[in-house]
């Protein structure tokens, strides 16, 4: 039987509940409806609280309790969804009311939450004799491994020499650690970050960038990346958008077809191009014919008869709606007529120029041949000064070519290029340094390093050349050796063999700090351990919990009386960072439409324990096959393959790899983003015909094939079926022809690559007064 104390609780929340079923709320809540968290992280939950019943008395003065509730507001039978009560010392969830409780602000801090923290939750206050929950009021807690992204957004339309704002938002559920904003333009640019309130008292953080964009940076990518700090390590998302610029007819070009002299009665095409953004809506044609400008049509494409009068220079005008550009001009040039003379300035101008061009390459050639003279002189100065002066210090000169000369500003020193090594010439007597009784290891180190300049090695060990890492993760390094045949009798593997690491230098007698791992001791600077077995001669090691300052080179030695070596010439080089690298996409083969192909990923796996798991975004279905694999030097990776056949469709589509390393309890992750160069045959092949009414006999008429292909078309062919009967009548993207009766008909084009062809549609050649086919 339930004791009295709780009977009496039961019953006030029974009754709590039948109240709030006939529309009474004792206590009104205000809170966030969502917020999204990201795991490790800390979540602060704005909250405010009012009494509605005016015969509800509240003491501010009286000590009072906040409490929240997961998953539903009634408790009795499961006081285990009480996950936290300001007067209890220990609770379920490590928090804290941050706000006021006597002005009614219940804003509360959890700290370090994880996706079981994921739900809903109510508010309740307890204050005798007053105790009361809304039932109706909660938020939904969304714990995610990954943060959401930032949201980009435009301030107006973006018109190229007008000032803008981009704005990026990202959510800042712990404001104690809000995400830093980073951003990604093609421009200069100036940001300001600041840490805002929203209207639900919820945070975010507001980067804005101001500046003038250009036609140039129409259809270019900008991307704003959010770094969010979690525990030791960070955690980042990223938006990614298009800018679409707004600018006037830029790149005008007028084109003439056939740009040969014609004669009159002939078919010349004029053809205007632009870019512009909205397309250009009217396109306009002038021509300058005896110093007077006139225009004489519109539209992209102007097609003529030639008539006499028809000679000059054409160019033409492309307009939106904000503003025009202006072609250059092109040449018509008839039969028969005189052209243009080159007036007297212009000649002098000709004579002149070529006169310049000709002192101009006759002065380049003297400057050359005195810069190869000066420069050969100076390097045998260089020579004999380094030889001078470096004397007996050194047994091995070194060359400096940039040595600066009289009257020179001395110019910045090239690196030193090391003289190739006559080891005979060297007299190492004169490398000795005096030994302090402090230094009998340094003097075997020194020992072992004067055999080693003479190519003998008391140790060969093999290992990779470099390692990338991450912070907080492990690193394995794989590493075996050999003991040459000069030692191989000091050499027992029966014995009790210690392997020892060496941080920057491989002489560690006067630098015992440089040991940072012995594996016959228990304590070591580094936490690490040999995984190989000794004895076999495998002294892959795997060290834990790196830092940035693990970034060096690091050499191996081993210890087994009376054996001691160490390997002078082989080393690891480690580099530490706290963002992995990103993975890489590989293509097998030509990627062709209908023909399966094989993506690959690689991404490294420098701590085989805890691999990185490998994530496609492609334009299709796919299954991909994940695997841990040894590369040639015995570095781990992962590596990810899809395969899928291709179509057309999927062309210059972006897929991406993201690379996902688990570190800790959260998760560091890169990504390769690769745009599909998908070869197919002509697709969407179109024929069309200009004018496409019915024309007279002696008209022009125009019929342009356009098609979409990779590689694009090489070869376009045009076809006439007249009479039942289909015949081969031109080539080329463009025909134009003079209308003959026997012109008439249907046409059609057709388009070919090295991958196939695509036939077009028939278009219709109607003469006037003469039935259709």
């Amino acid at each position: 039987m339930a004791c009295p104390e709780n009977m009496f609780f039961l019953i006030v929340l029974f009754i709590s509940g039948v109240l709030a079923c006939f529309g009474r709320r004792d206590l009104i809540a205000t809170m966030p409806d969502g917020l999204d968290v990201v795991t490790g992280s800390c979540m602060q939950i704005p909250c405010s609280f009012d009494i509605p019943d005016p015969q509800k008395t509240f003491n501010s003065a009286i000590l009072l309790s906040g409490l929240w509730i997961k998953e539903n507001p009634n408790f009795g039978e499961r006081p285990d969804r009480v996950i936290f009560n300001s007067s209890e010392m220990f609770n379920r969830y490590q928090g804290k009311i941050t706000g006021n409780m006597s002005q009614k602000n219940c804003t509360t801090v959890f700290f370090n939450v994880t996706t079981s923290y994921s739900d809903i939750y109510f508010f309740r206050i307890e204050s005798q004799p007053y105790r009361a929950t809304d039932t109706e009021k909660s938020v939904k807690i969304v714990v995610s491994d990954l943060p959401s992204s930032p949201i980009i957004t435009v301030s107006g339309e973006v018109k190229e020499r007008t000032p803008v704002s981009l704005n990026c938002s990202a959510v800042a559920p712990c404001p104690e650690h809000p995400p830093e904003l980073t951003w990604t333009l093609p421009t200069q640019f100036t940001s300001k970050n600041q840490l805002q309130e929203n209207p639900d008292r919820t945070n975010s953080v507001l980067s804005t960038v101001t500046f003038t964009p250009s036609y140039l940076h129409h259809e270019k990518n900008i991307t704003c990346t959010s770094v969010y700090p979690v525990g030791t390590s960070n955690k980042r998302a990223e938006h990614n958008m298009m800018l679409n610029v707004s600018f006037s007819p830029k790149d005008t070009l007028a084109s003439i077809s056939p740009d040969d002299s014609v004669s009159v009665g002939s078919c010349v095409n004029l053809t205007c191009s632009s870019t512009a953004n909205p397309p250009v809506t009217n396109f306009t044609w002038f021509q300058i014919s005896g110093g007077k400008t006139t225009q004489v049509a519109s539209g992209q494409s102007y097609t003529l008869n030639v008539t006499a009068g028809d000679g000059g220079l054409y160019y033409c005008e492309g307009r939106n709606s904000h503003g025009c550009g202006k072609s250059n001009e092109v040449q018509l040039a008839i039969k028969g007529q005189e052209e243009p003379k080159t007036s007297g300035v212009g000649f002098w101008f000709l004579v002149s120029g070529v006169a310049a061009g000709t002192l101009g390459a006759i002065l380049l050639i003297s400057l050359i041949s005195i810069f190869v003279w000066r420069r050969n002189s100076r390097l045998h100065d260089g020579l004999e000064r380094t030889d001078n002066s470096q004397g007996q210090n050194s047994p091995v000169g070194t060359v400096c070519t940039n040595q600066a000369t009289a009257g020179e500003e001395p110019e910045e020193l090239a690196e030193y290029q090391p003289e190739e090594i006559h080891y005979g010439e060297i007299d190492f007597s004169k490398l000795q340094t005096k030994e302090t009784p402090a230094a009998s290891q340094d003097r075997v180190q020194g020992q072992e390093s004067v055999l080693a300049c003479f190519g003998r090695r008391d140790l060969i060990t093999t290992m990779p050349d470099r390692l990338d890492v991450l912070t907080g993760s492990c690193v394995q390094i794989p590493c075996s050796f050999d003991v040459p045949e000069q030692k191989k009798n000091e050499y027992n593997s029966t014995i009790l063999t210690s392997g020892v690491w060496i941080k920057e230098n491989s002489n560690f007698g006067g630098r015992p700090d440089n040991v940072i791992f012995n594996s016959s001791k228990t304590v070591n600077r580094y936490q690490g351990e040999i995984t190989g077995n000794m004895s076999q001669k495998n002294c892959t090691t795997v060290f834990f919990n790196v830092t940035t300052s693990y970034s060096d080179i690091y050499f191996f030695r081993i210890e087994s009386q009376p054996y001691l070596a160490t390997d002078p010439d082989e080393s690891v080089n480690i580099v530490v960072s706290d963002l992995p690298s990103s993975p890489i996409i590989t293509v097998s083969g030509e990627v062709k439409e209908g023909t399966p192909v094989s993506l690959n990923c690689s991404a490294v796996a420098p701590c085989p324990e805890h691999p990185p798991e490998l994530t496609w975004t492609l334009p299709t279905q796919f299954t991909p096959e994940n695997q841990l694999q040894e590369n040639p030097d015995r570095t781990n990776s992962v590596l990810s393959t899809v395969t899928f056949t291709p179509s057309y469709l999927h062309h210059e589509k972006n897929i991406t790899c993201t690379s996902v390393y688990p570190v800790g309890t959260s998760n560091k992750r890169a990504e390769h983003n690769m745009m599909l160069n998908v070869s197919f045959s002509p697709k969407d092949t179109l024929a069309s015909i200009s004018p496409a009414d019915s024309v007279s006999v002696g008209s022009c008429v125009n019929l342009t094939c356009s098609s979409t292909a990779n590689p694009p078309v090489t070869n376009f062919t045009w076809f006439q079926i007249s009479g039942g009967k289909t015949t081969q009548v031109a080539s080329g993207q463009s025909y134009f022809l003079n209308v003959t009766a026997g012109d008439r008909g249907l046409y059609y084009c057709e388009g070919r690559n090295s991958h196939g062809c695509g036939k077009s549609n028939e278009v219709q050649l109607a003469i006037k007064g003469k039935m259709g086919t």
